[in-house]
């Protein structure tokens, strides 16, 4: 009611539908979502179509953590360009933690290399449609022939060389006499523990048709961790670890984490007290691994290259009558010319090593000889080790065939 000119009472009659428009607190609050959502999924396709690559520390954290215990705080990250190109090569994966990127067609310098030939020793990377390194030698399976299936790290991968120069490739070529041809595959990850490969080897050896599986794992199990693999593994898998996988996967979440983001150098090496894979994790890993391939009729090598637990590895191959190829005693013999024999792909290795590294640096550090860098060996380790793979894994099928 309101009063009229002449002081009367005057009824006041609102119009039809007056409440109606006025907006509940829900309503609003569900307006306010909405409109939240519509600019979060529209920031999500400007991220998507202006920024697909936001760096490799957050496209593949696990492996940022990895190499971060590794380097600690060391000068090498004042390389930032060598690193990117170096590591922009993983993606993230949820069973395994990271992949290699599929496709891959790079050529690189291993920033792991003496400054002063860095641009010397610059190598191809390439990987399949599903993200293991191609191998231009790999002839299809022939019935009759023999397939041999590589599991392993950078070492397997052949870190710092060119595909056809990586030991599964000199395996390939050891092997071509076989009756029925030969095919080997590298399934070699960079970066990968037993613990990974143990997950790798029962994904992929389920159609494999593998005659012989070559293990090769180590390097990295016996390496400073801020927690073991098991454990990020099994966090990984739980609900909580799976709700916020899928939620880091948004373009607005890695930018926000590139953005708040800690500098590669801001935590100590103290941090990282746990071992990636304790020592009898290890060899349970290894034993696992030879049980499946068992499983599936395939016969089992092991191959060691800076392996911190190689006693591990000998006593799981004795246990299971397998054969070890002991890839640091073959570069220990061509370190002191033991029981070399010429060889014209050896002495062309010896020439490339002196041309790249130059004779006066080989002679301050003479292990170069054997080394494409700090932590990887040259095309003329892998030239060796190859051929002992071969004969290692002839063995083994023969043993199987029996």
């Amino acid at each position: 009611m309101t009063e009229s000119a002449g002081g009367k009472p005057e009824k006041v009659i609102n119009s039809p539908g007056a409440e109606g428009r006025k907006m509940s607190r829900p309503r609003k609050a569900l307006g306010g979502l909405a409109i939240a959502l519509l600019f979060f999924v529209l920031l999500e396709v400007i991220l998507a179509l202006a920024a697909p690559d936001l760096g490799w520390e957050v496209e593949a954290p696990m492996v940022y953590e990895q190499i971060r215990a590794y380097l600690g705080e060391g000068g090498l990250w004042s390389d930032e360009k060598g690193i990117s190109l170096n590591f922009s090569i993983y993606r993230d994966d949820f069973g395994l933690l990271w992949a290699m990127k599929p496709g891959l067609d790079e050529t690189v310098s291993d920033f792991l290399t003496p400054s002063h030939c860095r641009e010397k020793t610059r190598f191809r990377i390439t990987t399949d449609a599903r993200g293991f390194r191609s191998n231009p030698d790999s002839a299809s399976r022939n019935p009759g022939g023999i397939r041999v299936a590589c599991f392993g790290d950078s070492h397997c991968f052949g870190w710092g060389l060119d595909p056809a120069s990586a030991w599964p490739s000199v395996m390939q070529r050891s092997l071509a006499g076989y009756p029925g041809g030969a095919e080997v595959l590298n399934f070699g990850v960079p970066g990968y523990s037993s613990a990974q490969g143990l997950l790798l080897v029962r994904e992929e050896l389920e159609d494999l048709e593998a005659d012989v599986v070559v293990i090769s794992y180590g390097f990295n199990d016996n390496l400073r961790a801020s927690c073991p693999d098991s454990g990020l593994l099994r966090k990984r898998r739980s609900p909580i670890g799976s709700a916020a996988w899928a939620a880091g996967r948004l373009r607005t979440a890695k930018l926000i984490a590139l953005i708040a983001g800690e500098s590669p150098t801001s935590r100590h090496a103290g941090d990282f007290r746990a071992r990636r894979v304790p020592p009898e994790e290890y060899e349970s890993n290894l034993m696992l691994m030879a049980d499946e391939c068992r499983k599936r009729g395939a016969g089992v090598v092991f191959l060691s290259v800076y392996n911190g637990y190689r006693s591990g590895m000998k006593k799981v191959a004795q246990s299971l009558g397998a054969e070890v190829v002991d890839v640091d005693g073959i570069a220990g013999a061509l370190d002191d010319d033991a029981g070399v024999r010429p060889d014209p792909e050896d002495s062309a290795g010896k020439d490339k090593a002196i041309s790249t590294f130059g004779a006066g640096f080989l002679e301050a550090n003479p292990k170069y000889l054997t080394h494409i860098d700090a932590a990887h060996y040259n095309g003329r380790v892998h030239l060796h080790a190859g051929r002992a793979a071969a004969k290692a894994a002839l063995a083994a099928a023969r043993r199987r065939a029996r």
